[in-house]
């Protein structure tokens, strides 16, 4: 009995919902304070609705989605240290990451947001100085591969510091077992060309999901709320949505190569078919939004009007002087700069590029031997090119065009092959000796220097192909069809 008396009473705090206070007895705070000229019927209803509130806020509002937390505040740092709060204040956050992971990627992205500065002013006395720093020296760009993000390339700086604040382009160590055999998959059974790229986004991604280790632990194929949060970082860090639809291809390869190589374990198995189909799920809405952005970028060409094959040439006509100047200064035997040796590259590139509609991957596969082997047919340089994927392809060019690309091969590659470099035979090659990777980073630099507006060599060739439908006859539009060795986009007769 007497242990009854002296036993508190365990009384539920519920809050007032007039003045917001917790109280022990509600009740008697509503007779003393916020209803003391209520009628006790008007009291006991308070009570009940204050009592209600409090079983609906622990049933509903005690806990938070993680979801929900990156909907409402995209930056990482800034939802890690909400949820670190919340968890302080014992609410629950379903889906998110553990908090060791937390404080890695936020010392992380602190470090990041440290360098930004000294980086920007990196980048802005660059592109004041020439603009003609050597894109291709990096190994693996493709030039066909939207993800690349070349560290100098002066249109990305904007998106380049976002991924670096965001910790997006740090990745596994390159001799991490499972990308190496990736690697191999890739390049010796798949044949992909400049599969460097793809291992890289596929290393990028998984290090975003595993902030720590040197290996990568396979439990990232059940992180579905991570995955998410990646992609929704590169979104926050302006990528557009076809690079996006790039990592997740690549994504989604290297987990079926993963599927592949496990024979035996079947849970295995089942987690990479869950991840692969969870990847196709997003993949979904992210090629809803690139059709949406293809859309646009179409209607806006079409109010704006389309470009003229004069406006895709311009960088021919505003170079053209200066590599004039440089071709007199190579045949007079002078000491040209690292930086002019590379623009003239950038021109010699340009000239099969803009001038004769070719593909950068085109372009990227020229050889020593197939320049060597040209012919000389009725005033014009013909060279066959084998390293592409169509059947051989023959380009034929002035005697102009052939002069600035033999300059090229006799004053400015020399000066840039190496020892102990392999070129791989081929004829564009960078500073570095090695094959030149991206013809279309170099071209964006060209641009870049003259200050004129990037153009694409696919946008080229689609002006070209507009030409061409409303202004050739049937039998040019042949004609043109083969020397691009491509199926005519165009309609054409069946009469006659």
């Amino acid at each position: 009995m007497d242990s009854r008396i002296n036993t508190k009473k365990d009384r539920r705090i519920v809050h007032c919902l007039l003045c917001h206070k917790a109280q022990d007895c509600l009740p008697t705070h509503l007779l003393r304070n916020c209803m003391k000229n209520a009628s006790p019927e008007e009291r006991q209803a308070e009570v009940k609705r204050a009592k209600e509130s409090v079983k609906n806020w622990n049933r509903y509002h005690r806990n938070w989605d993680y979801m929900e937390l990156c909907s409402l505040i995209p930056d990482q740092v800034s939802r890690w240290n909400m949820i670190r709060n919340l968890r302080e204040k014992s609410f629950f956050v379903a889906g998110a990451p553990s908090d060791q992971d937390n404080e890695v990627a936020t010392s992380r992205e602190r470090a990041a947001a440290m360098a930004i500065r000294p980086m920007e002013v990196t980048v802005t006395s660059k592109s004041k100085s020439t603009g003609a720093s050597d894109s291709s020296d990096s190994d693996g760009g493709s030039s066909g591969d939207s993800t690349w993000q070349d560290p100098s390339a002066p249109q990305g700086s904007g998106v380049r510091i976002n991924m670096q604040r965001l910790g997006l382009y740090d990745k596994f160590p390159a001799e991490t077992p499972v990308l190496q055999q990736f690697k191999t998959y890739l390049s010796s059974e798949l044949d992909v060309p400049n599969c460097q790229q793809e291992v890289d986004n596929v290393s990028r991604m998984l290090r975003y999901m595993q902030p720590t280790g040197k290996d990568v632990d396979m439990g990232f194929l059940v992180k579905t709320t991570e995955t998410r949060d990646f992609i929704q970082a590169l979104r926050n860090a302006d990528l557009k949505p076809a690079t996006i639809l790039n990592y997740i291809k690549h994504m989604i390869r290297f987990v079926s190569f993963l599927h592949i190589r496990e024979f035996g374990n079947k849970d295995f198995k089942y987690d990479c078919a869950g991840y692969i189909q969870f990847l196709s799920t997003i993949k979904k809405s992210v090629a809803e939004s690139h059709s949406r952005t293809v859309c646009s970028t179409r209607n806006n060409c079409y109010i704006q009007g389309q470009k003229t094959l004069s406006d895709c040439r311009a960088i021919l006509r505003m170079s053209k002087e200066d590599m004039l100047g440089l071709f007199a200064r190579y045949k007079e035997g002078q000491i040209v700069a690292a930086d002019e040796n590379t623009l003239f590259r950038y021109y010699c590139e340009a000239i099969l590029v803009f001038g004769h509609f070719q593909k950068p991957g085109v372009v990227e596969g020229i050889t020593v031997s197939e320049w060597l082997d040209k012919k000389h047919v009725n005033g014009r340089v013909c060279f066959g090119i084998s390293e592409h994927k169509t059947q051989l392809l023959t380009v034929a060019m002035n005697a102009e065009d052939a002069a600035m690309l033999d300059a090229y091969f006799e004053h400015v590659r020399p000066s840039c092959l190496k020892e102990d470099v392999d070129d791989k035979g081929k004829f564009f090659i960078s500073s570095t000796g090695r094959p030149i990777s991206s013809v279309s980073n170099d071209l964006s630099r060209f641009h870049f220097h003259y200050k004129l507006p990037n153009v694409t060599s696919q946008e080229i060739r689609r002006v070209l192909e507009t030409s061409v439908s409303t202004m050739f006859t049937e039998e040019q539009k042949r004609q043109v069809a083969r020397y691009w060795l491509v199926p005519i986009k165009w309609q054409m007769s069946t009469t006659g």
